[in-house]
């Protein structure tokens, strides 16, 4: 197993403790009415593993004292939840839920005991953060709740410090163990200015929120100020719109996540002597949410200002210009594009050949590996590289045959028809994969036609199978009922594409095979009018359609002629006037998309779409990054495991969609993407 899923399950049990810990709390106080409607306090978060982030830092301790101090560290969080709880209410505080509070205090420092004694230095460092918390908490209540008045830099500093001051016991509690205070400093230095550059972010995107309920942050406060706007707030005398337009059309919002990337390189730069690969990770993670909040918000300021409302149907400028296109310049760029991108995918794959990326509670690697694998498959020299995440693959597919999205979850199609892909690549042969082609048929809907990820059997057959689910779910307990995995068990488009691709790989597989005509079918009846296909695990209608027409080409270009003209003539007027595509129904144009709508076009669209496909490559070169990989936005849509169309349900509170979206953070999954789209214009254009 490698080092990286070795620590992935040590946080899977630490987090497992912290939730029967909780549970016997709460049976033995009898406050189960308290906490059963707060689903917080058993979802899994960073918080909840907030120890293992540093490891790196601190090799010489043991995982499992790591995986005590977690858990401690678990319930402080759980603790300043309820504490939000108890001061966020209008009405008479619960004084229940506050001798409850001191029941978990108290299981804190019974188990921070157990690791330190009382002289121990530690202690020093919790009585100083404890007061930086209680601080900053007392300061924000008293001065800009329900008081509209001036707020200070120095108070933003004391306030969002103070209220993640706990958190940086993580570190401090490593630091101490092995006698190493000067890194405990650095970390200090560097947590606080990550505090600062994240609260900014939270106070931007919950600025209506925090408006209606009479909290004054930092950044509204300073809009207000200048703009001499607290008579008119006091008064209720301004609307909401006005207030908006005050915060975003003036570019101060933009000028506020400038600051916290500002925090965030100081953040960087206070560590930066210190092996902490996956704090710095966490830390790249908000710096891209940030820039990518700054460009929305600049985007939708500009054109509100300017008056310009894009339709996406609207046919590209014809005066738009690509330099250089036919000439040695622009094919040259595009090699030194590849060669850079793929020496930041070959430095990132791990020591036992796997590429991982995509952190959906725990980290993707089978998927991602077959993923990324195919996607290189037409580069030259990596055969080792390639051969490496190869061998590795089939030492670790299931016994049953598949993959799964790690060694955490049980196998499904999707990931199962990447590995297949990839491997059929490096000259592994059809009958040596024939019981990986065994269980991605055993996905397929006999009835409807379609594969889909999970099998119903599977998914509730025990619970050791229910226990894997978990890594995945958004929910932290499972249904053993068939009902509560229908989504998840149901056929989907992104998925039976991938899979027939799999299956037409080898030509001879295809013919008179009807169970792979009724999921061509299943495809081909799916396509909506306008031309584009929906995709459940995936944000938009790119990777669906994308995907759909390979699958359909690869079959039979001749039959679905007509379905597959639709499907790129639908992709190529979805193409935006920079150049790029965004998901094809909203949002600024991206790496991900871009690069398939790029390979697509320029492997079967060929001369018809070649100048969409040259635009597309100017976008892609003119928006790499300068370690050679492309920004990640969040691509992966996970459903809840009821959800049969998540891409229309939405919350009837209409407060939020009900599924989570997340990002390559790695950027391993964009990247690789790009590298294909590279590949298939420089063969085909």
């Amino acid at each position: 197993m490698g080092e990286i899923e070795n620590i992935e399950l040590e946080k899977e049990r630490s987090f497992n403790d912290y939730c029967d810990s909780l549970k016997e709390l709460v049976d033995e106080y009898n406050v189960n009415h308290l906490l059963s409607k707060e689903k917080l306090f058993m979802c899994r978060d960073v918080y909840r593993y907030y120890p293992f982030i540093f490891i790196e830092a601190f090799e010489q301790i043991e995982v499992k004292t790591i995986r005590i101090l977690s858990k401690a560290l678990s319930f402080y969080y759980t603790y300043i939840l309820l504490m939000d709880k108890v001061l966020d209410t209008r009405e008479l505080p619960n004084g229940t839920l506050i001798l409850f509070l001191n029941v978990i205090q108290r299981k804190v420092m019974g188990i921070l005991q157990d690791v330190f004694p009382l002289n121990s230095e530690f202690w020093k460092y919790h009585e100083k953060y404890y007061n930086q918390y209680i601080k900053g908490i007392l300061l924000e209540r008293r001065n800009h709740l329900n008081v509209c008045q001036e707020y200070t830099e120095d108070e933003f500093h004391t306030i969002s410090i103070g209220k993640t001051s706990l958190a940086k016991l993580a570190p401090a509690t490593l630091g101490i163990l092995i006698g190493n205070e000067e890194d405990i400093i650095s970390f200090e230095k560097s947590h606080d200015n990550f505090a600062l550059g994240r609260q900014l972010i939270d106070d931007i995107q919950d600025w209506k929120e925090d408006l209606l309920n009479k909290r004054f942050s930092y950044p509204i406060m300073t809009v207000i100020s200048k703009n001499n706007l607290q008579t008119s707030i006091i008064a209720n005398q301004i609307s909401e719109e006005d207030i908006a337009k005050y915060f975003f059309y003036s570019g101060h919002a933009e000028a506020f996540l400038s600051q916290a990337l500002e925090y965030f390189d100081l953040a960087k730069n206070d560590v930066k002597e210190i092996n902490c690969p996956t704090w710095i990770s966490c830390i790249e993670s908000c710096t891209s949410m940030a820039e990518r909040y700054r460009d929305d918000i600049k985007y939708l300021r500009e054109k509100e200002l300017s008056k310009i409302y894009i339709n996406k149907r609207t046919k590209l400028n014809t005066s738009f210009t690509i330099k250089n296109t036919s000439s040695k310049n622009f094919e040259d760029a595009i090699n030194h594009s590849n060669i850079k991108a793929v020496e930041y995918l070959i430095q990132k794959q791990d020591k036992d050949g796997f590429w991982r990326d995509f952190m959906v509670n725990s980290i993707g690697c089978f998927w991602t590996t077959g993923y990324i694998g195919y996607a290189l498959r037409e580069q030259s020299g990596i055969s080792k590289n390639l051969d490496s995440a190869r061998v590795a693959l089939l030492k670790s597919r299931e016994s049953e045959g598949g993959w799964g999205f790690n060694r955490h979850v049980i196998s499904d199609a999707d990931s199962t028809a990447w590995c297949i892909l990839f491997i059929l690549t490096r000259g592994t042969s059809y009958n040596e994969l024939q019981i990986d082609f065994d269980m991605l048929r055993s996905h397929r809907h006999s009835d409807t036609g379609g594969i889909s990820t999970y099998r119903k059997d599977k998914a509730t057959l025990n619970s050791q199978s229910l226990e894997k689910y978990k890594i995945f779910s958004n929910k932290k307990y499972l249904s053993e009922s068939h009902k509560s995995m229908i989504g998840w068990c149901s056929p989907h488009l992104c998925v039976t594409s991938v899979a027939v691709q799999a299956f037409c790989f080898e030509k001879r597989i295809c013919e008179d095979d009807v169970s792979l005509i009724k999921d061509i079918n299943y495809i081909k009846e799916n396509q909506n009018k306008e031309g584009f296909w929906e995709s459940y695990w995936w944000d938009g209608r790119i990777y669906g359609t994308a995907n759909s027409i390979k699958a359909l080409s690869m079959f039979d270009r001749v039959k679905f002629d007509s379905a597959i003209i639709r499907g790129m003539d639908w992709l190529s007027s979805v193409q935006q006037l920079d150049g790029g595509w965004n998901n094809g129904n909203f949002g600024e144009s991206s790496a991900f998309n871009t690069a398939l709508c790029v390979s697509l076009l320029s492997k079967f669209g060929k001369n018809k779409y070649s100048y969409n496909c040259e635009k597309g490559i100017k976008w892609l070169l003119d928006n790499q990054m300068d370690d050679g990989s492309w920004k990640s936005i969040p691509i992966m849509r996970v459903p809840y495991e009821d959800q049969l169309n998540p891409w229309e349900e939405i919350n009837k509170k209409n407060e939020a969609i009900l599924y989570r979206l997340t990002e390559d953070s790695r950027r391993l999954f964009t990247t690789a993407t790009v590298v294909d789209a590279l590949k298939q214009f420089q063969k085909n254009i």
